[in-house]
């Protein structure tokens, strides 16, 4: 197990901690915001030279500098969808203070902690796949990347999650149509 697999592990068992004490219809808006925030940031990277500036500018402020766009899609991918997914958090929040089905009862929470592994094996096919457009090119610091890349080739969840990711691909974006998938959906070796 690297530490890449730990930090799945946990992201996973955060999601669906979330999912059962938010119950059923909020994650099921969450789940489609997770689905709108990747599909729009997924066609805006496909824009990469749109976002090459943008890149270049956030590696700036981390400390290094990269001509590579797919470590620069990487980033913006990231760098959006997490900040965006927490924004949606707090609007659903707000437009829905309380998303529980009350003839449900206790079936409520429990069909939100389903419905969680789902969105948990999403959330983790998408960050896995990403950490590995990350380390597919090298840059510096050299330690880093080798750490990072190590993680993913030793990950033991990657084969797993690289078949959710299929799947999540396939069926729900339209991307084959606008000449390609971006990157993060697209299984890395």
């Amino acid at each position: 197990m690297t530490s890449l697999d730990l930090l799945l592990l946990i992201v996973g068992v955060a999601i669906v901690v979330y999912a059962t004490f938010t119950r059923t219809l909020g994650v099921a808006f969450f789940m489609v915001g997770f689905y709108l925030v990747t599909l729009g940031v997924g066609v805006l990277t496909l824009a990469s030279d749109m976002l090459y500036g943008l890149g270049n500018a956030l590696m700036d402020v981390i400390g290094g500098r990269t001509l590579n766009v797919l470590l620069i899609q990487s980033i913006v991918f990231l760098g959006l969808t997490i900040p965006i997914m927490v924004l949606i958090h707090f609007l659903i929040k707000m437009a829905f203070q309380d998303t529980s089905l009350p003839k449900l009862g206790g079936l409520d929470y429990i069909l939100g902690a389903l419905l969680g592994i789902v969105l948990a094996l999403l959330i983790m096919a998408v960050f896995c796949n990403t950490w590995g457009v990350i380390v597919s090119v090298r840059w510096q610091p050299q330690s880093t990347w080798n750490s990072m890349m190590y993680a993913y080739r030793g990950s033991l969840l990657r084969p797993y999650l690289n078949r959710v990711l299929n799947i999540y691909r396939d069926i729900l974006f339209p991307f084959r149509f606008l000449g390609g998938y971006p990157p993060f959906f697209v299984p890395q070796r």
